[in-house]
């Protein structure tokens, strides 16, 4: 397969909450693995005994506020 005849230039930086790159901060708000078991629930009705391999916990969260150019 040929070389492309372009360099291509990755100017994104990760999100971050009240990322300094930023005019307007992103907010990140991180949840455990305690409160996404109780969503599963809701959305899928699991129960804690069918996460045997996470020990009864389901999946972490993040919640997310930013304009849509961040990063």
């Amino acid at each position: 397969m040929p070389s492309p005849s372009y360099t291509l230039i990755d100017l994104s930086v990760p999100l971050q909450h009240n990322a300094v790159s930023e005019p307007l901060k992103p907010k990140i708000k991180y949840s455990d693995h305690r409160k996404g078991f109780w969503q599963m629930r809701y959305l899928f009705g699991v129960k804690k005994n069918q996460l045997s391999r996470s020990g009864g916990l389901g999946w972490a969260l993040e919640t997310i506020s930013t304009s849509t150019r961040s990063g």
